[in-house]
């Protein structure tokens, strides 16, 4: 059986409150800031610590807190709830755009 949960250091000045998402091998982590952050997450057999590598990174994503993340991965869309506010985006394109 495998563990769900594994504790991975991240960069500690990004914040305190994050809002965080998984699509497939990727984590997507909003913040209260506005910034969206994309992480590929892979762990290899036999090592204890997983390798994370920032992909992308958009920190005029959103001018108010990013209160939900969610991902339809049959059509690569990305959804983020910020200020009462749905934004529809690609998350194919590296900025996060719509």
């Amino acid at each position: 059986m495998e563990n769900a949960l594994i504790n991975v250091p991240f960069n500690r000045n990004l914040c305190q409150n994050v809002i965080v998402c998984f699509a497939d091998d990727n984590l997507l982590v909003g913040t209260r800031h506005g910034h969206l952050l994309m992480y590929s997450v892979s762990c290899r057999y036999g090592e204890q610590k997983p390798d994370v590598q920032l992909l992308r990174y958009n920190k005029n994503f959103s001018k108010k807190p990013i209160q939900q993340l969610a991902v339809v991965p049959e059509y690569q869309l990305l959804i983020s709830l910020s200020g009462m506010v749905l934004l529809p985006c690609d998350s194919r394109v590296p900025n996060f755009n719509w």
